[in-house]
């Protein structure tokens, strides 16, 4: 089925894709996430991070697959971090009054990271998901990526992109030939890319495609809590994720 995607890739020296976190350890993905590309997408387009509703369009109106060549192993680091003492019934609105309440206490923090990790990112929009009042097009964020709002970064503000993304919004007869085929004429003189793809496995990764338009077989199916809810709260729904390796299954 042919279908019309935007593609674009991400490349940083560090990246780190949060995973569920709780409490002083803060561990990461090993795929890009929907809410945190999605988030990125946001950012170009300069939508801020208070305007929830905008958020949610954007997260429901479009569907997320990606192609990923994953790192080798992780890194470690380790984070101070001041907060206050609970309280019961004390609610903080902004930093200042956190400090203004007293009683800090410091934890350390674990938090990871991913090294030299390439991926191939696609969106379509999901029509029948997408809400009246959302009117951002493929070739608007396609626009919003070559001159972006706000700084672009990997997860963390500590992982900027470290490569153009070359967006391109093009038809295509199916998710794979998609991620396989969209950056072609942007990698075909470029070493590093290719140099980063050499030896390694892609992963492929992708939602709500029936698998001969997504021209796959999944090899495994995991719910991922990575698809925004409400951003003021932090709150993520469960997401089903299709994984294939690269291969004859792919």
């Amino acid at each position: 089925m042919m279908r019309t995607y935007l593609t674009f890739q991400l490349y940083g020296q560090l990246s780190s894709w949060g995973d569920i976190a709780v409490g002083e350890v803060r561990p990461i993905d090993q795929l890009p996430t929907k809410s945190a590309v999605l988030g990125l997408v946001a950012a170009a387009l300069g939508i801020k991070r208070t305007q929830s509703l905008d958020l949610l369009n954007l997260n429901e109106s479009f569907g997320f697959a990606v192609k990923c060549f994953p790192a080798c192993e992780s890194l470690k680091d380790y984070h101070s971090v001041q907060m206050p003492t609970s309280k019961k019934h004390s609610r903080f609105y902004t930093r200042k009054d956190e400090l203004a309440a007293g009683e800090i206490e410091t934890l350390i923090t674990s938090r990871y990271y991913y090294p030299e990790m390439y991926s191939v990112i696609a969106l379509w929009l999901q029509e029948d998901k997408a809400r009246v009042s959302s009117s951002i097009s493929l070739p608007e964020i396609e626009k919003a990526l070559k001159t972006p709002q706000y700084a672009l970064y990997l997860g963390r503000k500590a992982c900027p992109v470290a490569l153009p993304l070359a967006p391109c919004v093009k038809v295509y007869p199916s998710l794979k030939h998609a991620l396989d085929h969209a950056l072609d004429d942007f990698t075909k003189d470029d070493p590093w890319v290719n140099l980063f793809q050499q030896n390694k496995q892609p992963i492929y990764s992708w939602e709500c495609l029936e698998q001969a338009d997504a021209g796959m077989s999944p090899e495994m199916f995991v719910e991922k809590r990575d698809k925004l809810r409400d951003r003021a709260r932090w709150e993520f729904d469960r997401r089903d994720r299709f994984i294939c390796f690269g291969g004859e299954n792919a």
